[in-house]
């Protein structure tokens, strides 16, 4: 995780892994030149938090905090790859409540399709 001191994002997503009880490497970018900058060339933002698990970079402090209300923060912090969900609703009749969920990879690729009702 790169942070910057004095960052109210950054002490929220480390809050978040000390609940969670996850180890994590603090990388600060004070008094560091082109600090920022580096970090738009490596992850392609400049913001701070970036956090990065295994070297795929997830985002910031919302970013981190919605993959932990989904519960694959720690499957994530294991290792483990996931396949980012998009459900789609669909009426096939005018008030029919059906629904399409769709499991893709992180590239955009469908694994899975499942079709429900509410």
């Amino acid at each position: 995780m790169h942070v910057l001191s004095g960052c109210g994002h950054c002490h929220r997503a480390i809050s978040l892994l000390d609940r969670r009880a996850i180890d994590y490497e603090v990388r600060s970018g004070d008094g560091v030149p082109g600090f920022r900058a580096s970090l738009r060339e490596r992850y392609g933002g400049s913001t701070v938090p970036q956090i990065v698990i295994g070297n795929r970079p997830i985002g910031g402090a919302s970013d981190l905090a919605r993959l932990d209300r989904r519960g694959v923060l720690n499957a994530l912090m294991s290792g483990e790859e996931f396949p980012a969900i998009r459900a789609h609703r669909r009426r096939f009749r005018p008030r029919a409540s059906r629904w399409v969920a769709d499991l893709v990879e992180v590239d955009g690729r469908r694994l899975a399709r499942a079709p429900g009702r509410d």
